[in-house]
């Protein structure tokens, strides 16, 4: 983005506008035990920020940046394609692995070895598809723990060191976790099928999958403006959406013709896409950089005591600690983290509560259930790509052709509260649903309403006063998402076994608590209000050091002066 030019940042190619050769970060005329740069780490940093300078000045020497996007829309774009990646491994892994796991507590029951094989069919039974509802919801919640403990400490990272650092560790403990209950089942022929919960604390390494998509977002918002941030982060569902439209086909076609351990192995053989992707990304971090060759000079940090650093990295996190608890002063900000408490819960529905409930009370096979993902998944990218005109014709301008005039966070806040009354209306008729085809029909018309999470997130991100802020919030998000797993996975595991015993209209008892969410969620937001920010200047350390701001935040500094 440009940081100091009047053009608008998307305009801008490339990126920065500024020739950081222009000037030099260690002047030769430094004093001793003096750098321009404060640190090591900062020293870094701008070697990392002239990584962001337009490839094309860099001559033949870089020839594979050449690849790199130098734009906005160019970025986001091979973030939306990245999101799709991850999301198209996870798909064709989550239905096999399903399956896997079924078939050893369908062993277990039987009483038989792995080796020996057992029809589908007659691992419907209650008992056996109660403990893996139970297993699957105490595995989610394992997670969410892990991810509990960690996912502060990786946002901060992400807000210091860079998001690419933080996605590629995320991405390593993804493969660990993903792959450690594959590796249980192909070794052992009875194995505990407590151990494969002993994979989730594999995502103590970078924080898992919500650590990953946080830092996918993050990049986004790094190089959005307040008034298409909302759209970008509809361009990154889209990309998990289109994922949706083709992989589920092809899963359940691998499920169904070779086995499920095909489609698992396929999936790590994707991560060699996923790294590409993830290194053709500039480092999109907004950092300090120095005023001209000789400003910004401070003391080197020498080497000190490890109990100084100690006291210094508990100082540290302290201060982040309060600057999240100074967050949750705000009202509106509470309310909206309503949509990551009741994420997991909604997350699971939509995976192992369908596929485990239409396999389960209607007699499909786990194959023939991801079948039916490719036109939901089709119905949802309908509704991602409709929005943007459904938003443009309630925001501007103001009082022509009927359109109402709407603000950005308002337009947002409108249509986010319409979508939580869509899902729990939907939830209710597909408790409800006597056979399959009511049930399906009933989902597809949820569908009008799954752009919550692009909204709420874009909801969410307004209030954070400054971008490099935004890592943390998500990071405070991610906490919360975790405390919802605690009413997610067991407690859908619980109606559903409770379901399977009473029978009747109590058959759907999962998707009648999912509607009580969505309506309690509706109502959270039926009580926020739009942020007002007082954007306040950098503080610096004394004259003469770095001050940095985006571009976005000085135009969202400006129309704040404006508004006043």
């Amino acid at each position: 983005m440009e940081q100091y030019g009047d053009e608008s940042p998307l305009d801008a190619d490339p990126l920065l506008d500024d020739d950081l050769d222009d000037f030099d970060p260690f002047p030769d005329g430094e004093g001793e035990g003096q750098h321009s740069l404060g640190s090591r780490s900062s020293r870094r940093r701008v070697q990392w920020k002239k990584s962001w300078v337009p490839w094309q000045r860099l001559g033949s020497r870089h020839a594979f940046d050449a690849f790199r996007p130098t734009t906005p829309f160019a970025i986001v774009v091979l973030l939306a394609c990245l999101k799709a990646t991850l999301f198209s491994s996870g798909i064709l892994f989550l239905t096999p692995l399903f399956r896997l796991v079924e078939d050893a507590i369908c062993h277990v029951h039987y009483q038989k070895d792995l080796a020996e094989p057992i029809e589908e069919k007659e691992c419907k039974v209650d008992e056996i598809q109660s403990q893996l509802a139970y297993l699957l919801g105490t595995g989610a919640v394992i997670g969410a723990l892990v991810t509990l403990v960690v996912a502060f400490p990786y946002g901060v990272l992400a807000d210091r060191l860079g998001r690419k650092p933080a996605f590629f560790l995320a991405y390593l403990g993804i493969l660990l976790g993903f792959g450690w209950a594959p590796f249980v089942l192909s070794v052992s022929k009875q194995p505990n099928l407590w151990t494969l919960l002993l994979g989730q604390f594999f995502f103590l390494i970078g924080g898992g999958v919500s650590a990953a998509v946080n830092s996918i977002y993050a990049m986004a918002s790094d190089v959005s403006t307040e008034e298409n941030r909302s759209t970008h982060f509809l361009y990154l569902s889209i990309g998990g959406v289109v994922a949706g439209l083709g992989v589920p086909l092809a899963s359940g076609f691998l499920l169904q013709t070779y086995g499920p351990w095909v489609p698992v192995k396929l999936v790590f053989y994707l991560s060699p896409a996923v790294v590409t992707a993830a290194s053709l990304l500039p480092e999109t971090l907004p950092v300090k950089l120095p005023d001209g060759p000789g400003g910004g000079v401070v003391p080197l940090l020498r080497r000190r005591p490890l109990a100084a650093a100690l006291r210094q990295q508990m100082a540290s996190h302290a201060a982040e600690v309060a600057g999240v608890r100074a967050l949750l002063r705000n009202r509106s900000l509470v309310c909206c983290l309503a949509a990551p408490l009741i994420a997991n819960a909604s997350s699971t529905s939509h995976s192992t509560t369908f596929t485990q409930y239409i396999s389960k009370h209607f007699g499909w096979s786990l194959a023939q259930t991801t079948y039916v993902h490719s036109p939901l998944a089709l119905c949802h990218l309908a509704v991602l790509v409709g929005l943007p005109r459904v938003a443009a014709h309630l925001s501007a301008p103001r009082g022509r052709g009927g359109r109402l005039g709407l603000t950005r966070f308002t337009k947002d806040l409108v249509l986010t509260r319409a979508s939580y009354g869509v899902l729990a209306g939907s939830s209710v008729l597909q408790g409800l649903s006597p056979s399959v085809v009511p049930f399906l029909a009933t989902y597809a018309l949820g569908m009008l309403g799954s752009a919550t999470a692009p909204l709420t997130r874009a909801l969410t991100t307004a209030f954070a006063e400054r971008k490099e802020h935004t890592s943390r919030l998500y990071a405070l998000c991610s906490i919360v998402d975790t405390l919802g797993s605690f009413i997610g996975g067991p407690v859908l595991a619980w109606t559903f076994s409770a379901g399977m015993r009473w029978g009747g209209v109590l058959r759907g008892l999962p998707w009648l608590y999912l509607a009580v969410l969505y309506a309690g969620a509706g109502a959270a937001f039926m009580m926020v209000r739009e942020p007002r920010h007082v954007k306040l200047p950098l503080q610096t350390e004394g004259e003469g050091d770095m001050g940095y701001e985006s571009a976005a935040e000085e135009e969202e500094e400006e129309e704040g002066l404006g508004a006043r």
